[in-house]
């Protein structure tokens, strides 16, 4: 029995992209599909293989020079798979010898692991991408090379290319495949007195005096540290914010977002230099901020970048609508020490709830 071509074509492509994923946990359903597929072809039947709704994520990275494209995730028309290293859950999982010998750090190209975390890198097949900050189309990029390089002590498999109507920067997020995006950053500001409710909100949450350090300064020999801010009044300085309105759900109602930063010292004795950081979602259907936020976080950093109270600031990276369901997931970064992190949230009944954490070291 014939097929016709172009059912022919997508069974391929939907072939192709099961084996790709061969491996991952999240992709079992697909391959399953596919093998039916597979069998019916066999048999003489015509196979019924439906388009896979596949999008990948990406963010850029700055290199010292300029910046390169580093894919975070995948979700495959099942799942969301985490891209670590740009490559996969378990990472990019290079051996010491696939290093040059000439101790810089850098990757083989022709070695072994770089070949195969080439291979395995979903920029082998997947090129363009549309490019949004929060929430807005700023342009296109085109992957013309794909690499595996060394910077800051991590080694990823990056896409070099052509940015198209815009300069990229590290809170840009590059998407590909079908998704709904300007959908959820409704047109309009914060008016002066919802931003005036929203700081006083975020203000309250921060401690009024030092909280105690973690319990991993004391066992580290920080006893000193412990003691000398323990307890301490907290004199606040100019708060400073980052805001935006943003809506969950389609045509649904607005949220505020607010990534707030406030110096602040504990005078007497032993004065400390610190800042905290707050990150506050919540909605204020009256213009006021309702008493339970949709997302929050206070972190408090200082005396040498230590933490000292919560785990890490957030920011909002964008929201999008990955798997196709009219409800935005939630892209936020949270920072720590040297590193950082992608945190994917979706929203249900009122709350974020968080689908996957994908390490983002040295960014």
């Amino acid at each position: 029995m014939a097929i016709p071509k172009d059912k022919l074509n997508v069974w391929f492509e939907n072939a192709y992209v099961a084996y790709r994923l061969v491996g991952y946990t999240d992709s079992a359903a697909i391959r399953y599909a596919q093998g039916r597929a597979i069998a019916q072809l066999a048999s003489g039947l015509q196979p019924s293989v439906p388009a896979l709704r596949e999008v990948v994520l990406g963010a850029f990275e700055y290199d010292g020079s300029h910046y390169r494209l580093v894919p975070f995730l995948l979700y495959d028309g099942q799942g969301y798979i985490p891209l670590k290293d740009g490559v996969g859950p378990s990472g990019i999982g290079l051996a010491r010898t696939d290093y040059l010998s000439s101790n810089t750090g850098q990757v083989n190209p022709s070695s072994p692991g770089a070949v195969t975390a080439l291979k395995r890198s979903v920029l082998s097949r997947i090129k363009e991408f549309e490019v949004y900050r929060y929430g807005r189309k700023i342009g296109h990029f085109s992957v013309n090379q794909v690499s595996v390089v060394t910077f800051d002590l991590f080694t990823k498999v990056v896409g070099s290319g052509i940015a198209a109507d815009f300069e990229p920067g590290g809170q840009d997020i590059a998407v590909a495949g079908p998704a709904g995006h300007a959908d959820f950053w409704p047109t309009g500001n914060l008016t002066g007195a919802q931003k005036n409710e929203f700081r006083t909100t975020a203000m309250n949450m921060i401690p009024k005096t030092m909280p105690a350090p973690p319990t991993w300064m004391v066992t580290a020999g920080q006893t000193q540290l412990v003691q000398k801010f323990s307890g301490k009044q907290l004199v606040f300085g100019q708060p400073s914010d980052n805001s935006a309105l943003v809506s969950l759900t389609k045509k649904g109602p607005s949220l505020v977002s607010m990534e707030l930063t406030v110096p602040i010292h504990s005078p007497g004795e032993y004065p400390g230099q610190f800042s905290a950081y707050v990150y506050l979602l919540g909605s204020a259907p009256n213009g006021t901020p309702t008493s339970t936020p949709v997302f929050s976080s206070v972190y408090i950093t200082g005396e040498t970048a230590l933490d000292i109270y919560g785990e890490g600031s957030f920011q909002l990276l964008d929201c999008l609508d990955i798997d196709g369901d009219s409800a935005a997931e939630v892209i936020l970064m949270r920072g720590y020490d040297e590193s950082a992190e992608i945190n994917i949230f979706s929203y249900r009944a009122g709350r974020l709830q968080k689908l996957l954490t994908i390490g983002w070291a040295g960014r």
